[in-house]
């Protein structure tokens, strides 16, 4: 199952599950450690309103489309994580990370799919450290391949089991931040800070432990998700409210979820049958990142995906659907889906995706033709865009570019 990390977050705020020898859940969340609430900003997600339609423009002053060049040799079965460098974007479909230019141009493929010393079977998560450009791939069984700036390989670590599985990793400040699988709720470390070179710098305690009722398992691609924003690295846990900035090995609360009783707590995951049957009554948090002005949220409820926008020094919120996501009024195109916040030689942006044949699609339909946009031209060069695009190549990238 291909659902987004991230540092992550999901392509999907609805919950999926596989049904075999006992009963497990994959999504994307995260968490936080030691809650101090008192005189934190609360989110009430519970009473956010009903979805609206929202228009790209009151956020965005233009958009652009980076179509990823295709062949034989770099194609992707999706997009599962999209990281941007100084100098590239590096993409994940979760079997394959290749390397494209800023315009979309292939550059090459960062390491290799397989079973040797030097390969992964699944590119479960990757991170950049982006003070030395080193990729961290993580595979299974706790190894971490480290791949240099043009894909070559540069080192394996090898993290200890007995502190449990690792689920997703984030590199920050020359290290490692690592949460760790709960699905048996008796783990006692929930996140692990490692140096470069794999080594325990700090094991956080598991303040979320569970007495497991029945026999369904319920497995969560990232117990914590992690945004980095203007300098500093945020992070929420999938059974806590609180989002909380990590530095030096400790944590600084930043703000709280309201959730009521729809949220996830331990005590719900420990029983596992009955969760299944009532998923739809609790809150996932699936995405979460910030701009300069507003914290984005997307999560699911009621079997339905909302987003929710909130001003960050100002009362301005936002509804919409998240998979219908916002109106795109600036060139007519299909509507945008944010994924997250990307800053690019000082300038912000709101990063999504979409398939060529959903570009193609919309372009020809009846709706595009009739939609008024605030960028004539722009509508003009996307239909062109359209016209060149093989409903097979890769997907394209979609930045808007944020109002100042």
């Amino acid at each position: 199952m291909k659902l987004c990390t991230s540092n992550q977050y999901l392509l999907s705020v609805s919950s999926k599950a596989l049904l075999f020898f006992s009963l497990v859940v994959f999504i994307g969340f995260t968490s936080c450690k030691k809650e101090q609430k008192n005189s934190l900003r609360t989110i009430d997600l519970v009473h956010a309103g009903k979805a609206q339609k929202v228009n790209l423009s009151q956020f965005a002053s233009g958009i652009s489309y980076i179509p990823l060049s295709t062949s034989k040799t770099n194609l992707l079965n999706s997009i599962f994580n999209v990281v941007r460098t100084q100098d590239s974007y590096i993409i994940s479909d979760f079997q394959h990370l290749f390397q494209f230019s800023p315009d979309g141009q292939f550059q090459g493929e960062i390491g290799h799919k397989g079973k040797g010393p030097r390969e992964f079977i699944y590119a479960n998560d990757f991170s950049v450290d982006q003070s030395t450009g080193l990729i961290n791939v993580l595979g299974s069984k706790n190894i971490i391949q480290v791949y240099g700036k043009k894909g070559e390989w540069v080192k394996t670590i090898k993290i200890d089991k007995s502190y449990g599985f690792i689920m997703a990793i984030q590199c920050w400040k020359g290290n490692l931040l690592c949460s760790l699988d709960n699905s048996s709720g008796d783990n006692p470390y929930e996140l692990l800070w490692l140096n470069s070179a794999g080594n325990v710098i700090k094991a956080f305690k598991n303040d979320y432990t569970f007495k497991k009722e029945d026999s369904a398992v319920l497995v969560f691609m990232n117990e914590f998700l992690f945004y980095p924003y203007d300098g500093k690295l945020e992070i929420k846990g999938i059974h806590s409210d609180t989002v909380q900035t990590f530095h030096d090995g400790g944590f600084t609360p930043r703000f709280v979820f309201e959730q009521g009783q729809e949220k996830f707590t331990p005590e719900v995951r420990g029983s596992g049958k009955s969760y299944m049957n009532n998923s739809g009554d609790y809150i996932f948090i699936g995405q979460l990142f910030e701009t300069s002005n507003y914290l984005w949220t997307a999560y699911g409820l009621h079997q339905e995906g909302h987003f929710f926008v909130v001003g960050k020094d100002s009362d301005k919120q936002f509804s919409f659907d998240a998979k219908t996501g916002l109106t795109d009024d600036l060139d007519g195109g299909p509507n945008f889906i944010p994924k997250r916040e990307l800053t690019i030689d000082g300038q912000e942006y709101l990063l999504g995706w979409i398939t060529p044949l959903e570009l193609k699609t919309y372009v020809s339909s009846d709706d595009f033709s009739h939609a008024k946009a605030l960028l004539p031209e722009k509508k003009r060069q996307l239909e062109a865009l359209a016209d060149r695009l093989n409903e097979n190549d890769n997907p394209v990238l979609v930045l808007a570019r944020l109002k100042d």
